[in-house]
């Protein structure tokens, strides 16, 4: 029984019956007809595709296939079945006029994707969610996770890592796709496109060239650093995903794209220590902190001496990958201890002394700074507001508590700038760190 249950039956039949007695165009009324009142009745779809192929349409075939896509998208099913895309694919080249169309780009199966950058610094717990992302992946629940976070909190780092645990799933299909460069959406298909290695022809749309080049097996996208172009590639990762059935995509961002079928899965700061727990070693803050410490400075090593300083500064920074790192860049010139202290000024202390380090990474101002200049004119407004920062929203509260005062609840959903805490009671915060930039301004 098809979905549509007895109606649908009854309509699929008689359009079948008409294609036996040779009446196609009789048979593809009646399917058209079945179709609009069942749109997502995949069945129905297929005779309609075999239907425009034995009249010789191929191209109003594939439009067909298209439009079954886009109804399973609205609907929030999967793809369509093996037995559909099978028609399809044996579809001849062509089009309404009879004239031969030039060859698709090459499928996936045979585009060469570089294997993935080689992380050149030691990466330290996300055990849990790396499980999380990508067995969702695998699994398909979805086919679009976007890793939310405020900046130097680990989005890029943890999409690697997880990108790396599923390139043998993915047959070694997996492309990363750097995005930070990019002001404005314009250059995304391009930036794909060279990424892919393939050369854009001039006549088909860029966006179906790639699509064409992608089908052919599961393929994995990590785009990285889309906030600043959300708004404008949001639509063009919804169109991929719907022309290519088996394209997943890893992103990070600083928000949500907002398109059907995303999973948002917001990265917390690593965790900290506390008093009840006094194996400093256990906490991936403290293993980040004494790794990168020993870049420069081998001998390092958590003493009697020092632990309580090394716990204190993990905990005053938050666990946030960045700032963690920034600070230990200093083990050479100052003990963990004098760091503590030069808290205070922490936008004088927390600035790389690598030459290799991104721009928006360089200090924790240039972090803040890149979310800041995302943000609309209403929440720079709040941040500048003298809301006694740090704050916090307890669960409950609402983020409307604030518009009593000042107007502005809805803007925490702004992107990154106001990230939920590290797990421990679904609580917002805000961090001193976050108003001051808006203030000197």
């Amino acid at each position: 029984v098809r979905k549509g249950g007895v109606v649908a039956d009854a309509i699929g039949n008689r359009a079948g019956h008409e294609e036996e007695g040779g009446d196609l165009p009789q048979a593809l009324e009646t399917a058209q007809r079945a179709v609009s009142l069942f749109p997502a009745e995949e069945e129905i779809h297929q005779d309609l595709v075999r239907l425009y192929a034995l009249m010789g349409r191929p191209d109003e075939a594939r439009r067909q296939y298209q439009a079954l896509e886009r109804a399973l998208w609205d609907e929030g099913s999967g793809p369509p079945s093996q037995a559909t895309r099978a028609l399809v694919a044996a579809l001849p080249l062509g089009d309404e006029d009879g004239q031969r169309t030039m060859p698709a780009p090459a499928p996936a199966a045979s585009l060469r994707f570089p294997r993935l950058l080689a992380p050149l610094t030691r990466f330290f717990g996300r055990t849990d969610e790396i499980d999380w992302v990508s067995g969702a992946l695998r699994r398909r629940e979805t086919r679009l996770v976007t890793l939310t976070g405020p900046g130097g909190v680990g989005k890029t780092r943890l999409a690697l890592e997880t990108a790396r645990h599923l390139v043998g799933f993915f047959q070694g299909a997996v492309l990363f796709v750097g995005l930070a460069s990019l002001s404005d959406g314009a250059g995304f298909l391009d930036g794909l496109a060279d990424a892919l290695r393939l050369t854009l022809r001039a006549g088909p749309a860029p966006l179906e060239q790639i699509a064409a080049a992608l089908d052919g097996q599961p393929v994995l996208l990590v785009l990285d650093n889309l906030e600043q172009i959300a708004e404008s590639v949001g639509p063009l990762v919804k169109s991929l995903l719907m022309r290519v059935p088996d394209l997943s995509c890893l992103v990070t961002s600083r928000q949500r794209l907002d398109i059907p079928g995303e999973r948002e899965f917001p990265v917390f700061s690593l965790p900290t220590p506390s008093s009840a727990q006094a194996a400093l070693s256990d906490f991936p803050s403290v293993q980040l902190f004494v790794d990168r410490a020993q870049a420069g400075l081998p001998d390092f090593q958590i003493t009697p001496r020092n632990a309580s300083a090394v716990a204190a500064l993990c905990e005053r920074l938050e666990g946030i990958p960045l700032a963690l790192e920034l600070a230990a860049g200093w083990a050479q010139m100052l003990t963990p201890r004098q760091m503590l202290e030069r808290l205070e000024d922490r936008f004088s202390l927390l600035v790389s002394r690598s030459k290799g380090a991104l721009p928006r990474h360089r200090t924790l101002r240039d972090a803040i700074e890149w979310s800041y200049r995302l943000l609309s004119p209403r929440f720079t407004a709040l941040l500048r507001a003298p809301l006694g920062l740090p704050w916090r929203l307890e669960p409950g509260s609402g983020r409307d508590s604030l518009r009593g005062t000042s107007g502005f609840g809805n803007a925490l959903a702004a992107p990154g700038a106001v990230p939920p805490s590290n797990g421990r009671g679904g609580r917002l915060h805000a961090l001193s760190d976050v108003g001051s930039p808006a203030r000197v301004r």
